[in-house]
């Protein structure tokens, strides 16, 4: 019967529009870290996990502890998986700082900032509205999770990696 229902019908399509018009949008943010420049369509074909953060939230710190032990356990996937962390930081100094005291700059791991904060455009493209926020991308470009946090991520992403491709076979919720 909701099929039927005119309101929603235009609910769901606008949402299916949307969805599918930032899947695309994902293969053409830019990261930019000590000269590199970097483009998440030059990831196609692996999994990405894009985090955003920022050095003075205690939760994001917490979250990259978490995702430290993910980056070490996903090593001998790396050909088919990679992490980029887009801080929300507006301090190069501040930024800096928290990468070295974290550990958490290495190779698969690329760390940036683009020291606009909340108005970068990055930022605004994948709306977010808190940090941390993980943003995990299949090997088309497109957005399968932007709700996964802590535990439930790294188990997640593991069970992606062990080729148990859960987010193909979920039923939508009824």
């Amino acid at each position: 019967w909701w099929l039927n229902e005119p309101r929603l019908h235009h609910c769901i399509l606008a949402w299916a529009t949307k969805q599918d018009a930032v899947s695309k949008l994902f293969l053409k943010i830019t990261t930019k870290d000590h000269g590199t420049v970097k483009q998440l369509s030059n990831s196609t074909g692996k999994y990405v996990l894009l985090t955003f953060w920022s050095s003075g939230n205690a939760d994001s710190q917490r979250e990259l502890a978490k995702l430290k032990q993910l980056y070490a356990d996903s090593r001998a996937s790396k050909d088919k998986f990679e992490m980029i962390g887009f801080s929300l930081d507006t301090n190069a100094k501040e930024w800096k700082k928290t990468v070295k005291s974290l550990g958490i700059e290495a190779a698969g791991w690329l760390q940036a900032c683009d020291f606009k904060g909340e108005a970068s455009p990055s930022v605004r493209l994948f709306n977010v509205e808190h940090a941390p926020m993980h943003v995990l991308i299949d090997p088309e470009g497109k957005a399968i999770s932007l709700t996964l946090q802590g535990d439930e991520l790294v188990a997640r992403v593991k069970q992606i990696l062990s080729g148990d491709l859960y987010y193909q076979k979920e039923e939508p919720k009824k």
